[in-house]
C-alpha cells in the first residue's frame, strides 16, 4: 500500500509510479517515468497534456484526473473541542 508522508507536488518520479499503481493506473508507469512525471509535474497534468502523452481513452483520462485533483484538495483536519 502507498502511504505518501510528503506533499504530492514534492513526490519523485518513483513516488508517482507508486501512487500510479495503487491507484490502479499501473499501466501508466512507465509512460510517466519515460516522460519525467514527477509530483510538481503530475499536479499540473490536464487533459491536453494527456492526449499528448498518448492516453487515448477518454475514461481512463478522466478517471485520472479526478484522482490528481483528490490529491490538490487539502487533507482535512477533525478538531474536536473537549469541554471537560
Amino acid at each position: 500500500m502507498f502511504a505518501p508522508t510528503t506533499d504530492p507536488v514534492s513526490w519523485s518520479k518513483s513516488e508517482v509510479t507508486q501512487w500510479l499503481q495503487a491507484t490502479g493506473f499501473s499501466e501508466l508507469r512507465s509512460l510517466f517515468v519515460e516522460n519525467d512525471i514527477n509530483g510538481e509535474a503530475l499536479l499540473e497534468l490536464d487533459q491536453e497534456t494527456l492526449k499528448e502523452l498518448n492516453i487515448r481513452n477518454i475514461g481512463r483520462r478522466i478517471k485520472l484526473l479526478l484522482a490528481i485533483g483528490r490529491l490538490k484538495v487539502p487533507k482535512k483536519c477533525l478538531c474536536v473541542k473537549l469541554n471537560i
